[in-house]
């Protein structure tokens, strides 16, 4: 009779141990599961946040553009400074934005765009304005100055696609995420 005593409760023993080494095992693991979860929700907030600032900046940068291609270029005075802080706070705040939540392979070809976007541009078409005012018979002159506009045009266009690249990779999106195209989704929905 001792031995069946003895027998269960070692089985008893033997199954205590096993359900206390069950339940932390459990416990063990749903708490990794919630850590991993609330990480998850903490990944997504970030990832909306930043896909939020490069959309701001990108329609920032596409009211200047307009706004620069739009100004008449009545003057000989070259258009340095039309794009400030002053003119263009919003412009200047959502790059502040960027830079402060976006990585550094983002940040470096938004501020290419940004300064390409914003002195060279403008200039070169203030640079035209005035060769065609100043010597508007001086066809070789207007022609230069046309070829610089338009390589300016270029490395703007250039850095635009390379800071859209960077932003599309980042948010580990395809080619085919358009930015602005998910802006309007987002003002629709």
């Amino acid at each position: 009779m001792e031995s069946v005593i003895v027998g269960a409760l070692i089985g008893l023993a033997g199954g205590v141990v096993g359900a206390v080494i069950g339940g932390g095992t459990s416990l063990w693991v749903a708490r990794q599961a919630r850590k991993h979860q609330q990480e998850d929700r903490e990944m997504l907030r970030w990832a909306d946040e930043r896909r939020s600032a490069y959309v701001r900046f990108l329609r920032e940068t596409e009211k200047a553009e307009r706004f620069i291609n739009a100004v008449p270029r009545t003057d000989a005075e070259p258009s340095y400074g039309m794009i400030s802080k002053e003119t263009f706070p919003d412009l200047w705040e959502a790059f502040e934005e960027l830079r402060l939540i976006a990585p550094k392979e983002v940040v470096v070809p938004a501020n290419n765009y940004l300064y390409n976007l914003t002195w060279p541009l403008p200039n070169a078409l203030g640079y035209l304005a005035e060769a065609r005012e100043a010597r508007p018979h001086d066809s070789e002159r207007i022609e230069k100055t046309g070829a610089l506009l338009e390589r300016t045009r270029q490395a703007v266009r250039k850095y635009e696609t390379s800071t859209r690249a960077a932003m599309r990779e980042n948010l580990g999106t395809g080619p085919e995420f358009d930015l602005p195209a998910a802006e309007k989704a987002e003002a629709s929905g």
